[in-house]
């Protein structure tokens, strides 16, 4: 169920609490659908804007990695990498199946690094899931951070379609203090988290939004069956649909948002 928050012009999303035992069940799911392959994709966002503003052989930690896919890349592509999780019997499979990503098991509000460690950080989906705020992953993502490193960050965020939606009154409205039960997640109000982290010591270089296609699945239940054939399966015909779609529907219906960070200290 997804309500809005008027107050913080967010959306607030009831599903299942995200706590490291859903993780591990989450995760276990994709466990034989995720493959790490011998050689890199010819086109990943992630790593083609980790090259962007990375040089080569730095040195990255992905905070809350899930199954590693994507440190797997950085690896492959010439990456220090460290992948951090607080979802145990993942971060085990992770040290049997890709060591090379050195996984560690560990919480995000206290990572078990001395200061300015890293050069990159990169946040896939995870500060949305904290409903008393993200402040403490936020102070440790600096702190691990060496001057002039990037944070890469990532979250559903208020995409135009929410944001019309919202007007629309098509959510039913969320105006209390406490927690909903089994809150899963924010979609996140962008300008917001950008002030946030601005006042804290990271300067904005970049923002991009992506995943046109899961954005108008989610809101347009409707359609939801077109967007799972196009959503399922690796031919031609359907990589080129869906290129085009996120190419041309991105500004509309994007649900997640990229915002990199240089940090300054």
């Amino acid at each position: 169920m997804t309500y809005f928050d008027a107050k913080f012009q967010r959306c607030i999303v009831t599903h299942e609490n995200a706590t490291n035992t859903f993780w591990d069940q989450e995760w276990e799911k994709y466990k034989k659908s995720v493959k790490y392959p011998a050689q890199l994709p010819l086109h990943d966002p992630y790593l083609m804007l980790t090259q962007k503003y990375l040089p080569t052989s730095s040195k990255i930690i992905e905070g809350g990695c899930g199954l590693g896919y994507h440190s797997y890349l950085w690896h492959l592509a010439g990456y220090e990498t460290v992948a951090l999780d607080y979802a145990q019997k993942t971060v085990e499979y992770l040290k049997q199946t890709v060591p090379q990503i050195n996984p560690i098991w560990g919480d995000l509000r206290n990572i078990p690094f001395v200061e300015n460690t890293f050069d990159g950080y990169w946040s896939l989906g995870v500060i949305e899931h904290f409903w008393d705020g993200y402040n403490d992953l936020k102070m440790e993502m600096f702190r691990v951070l060496r001057n002039d490193g990037v944070l890469f960050l990532t979250f559903p965020h208020m995409s135009f379609i929410r944001k019309l939606k919202a007007f629309l009154g098509r959510y039913p409205s969320y105006d209390r203090i406490q927690e909903p039960e089994n809150f899963y997640q924010f979609f996140m109000n962008e300008h917001s988290v950008i002030h946030d982290f601005k006042s804290s010591g990271f300067h904005l270089v970049g923002k991009y939004k992506h995943g046109a296609l899961k954005g108008f699945s989610d809101e347009i239940p409707q359609l939801g069956f077109i967007i799972k054939y196009l959503r399922n399966g690796n031919s031609l015909m359907k990589r080129v649909i869906r290129g085009f779609f996120d190419r041309s529907f991105t500004f509309l219906c994007s649900h997640t948002i990229i915002l990199v960070f240089r940090v300054k200290k």
